[in-house]
């Protein structure tokens, strides 16, 4: 994954540690004992709740996707500030 990055530099937006937390050795703790319902709140189209997640009742929280909580973990768990930066210079 890391050559991928390296290769397309900014046009892979993901910064390299949360990369690194989304790689199979390392997401379980992650998945697992998910930020995201306790940080964001994820509503539907009608504005109901969805629970645990953006993605709704059937999330598989062992198969998980989603940049957030993985961007949560780095940036406001693990302090790697810089995760934050270099996510911004990618978009502007």
């Amino acid at each position: 994954m890391f050559h991928l990055k390296k290769k397309y530099k900014n046009f892979l937006l993901n910064p390299k540690p949360v990369l690194d937390l989304m790689l199979s050795k390392n997401s379980k703790d992650i998945t697992m004992n998910c930020p995201l319902p306790k940080a964001v709140v994820c509503l539907d189209p009608l504005g109901k709740r969805k629970l645990p997640c953006v993605i709704g009742e059937k999330a598989d929280c062992s198969k998980c996707g989603c940049i957030i909580p993985f961007f949560i973990e780095s940036v406001i768990k693990r302090k790697q500030i810089k995760s934050l930066y270099s996510t911004k210079k990618g978009f502007t």
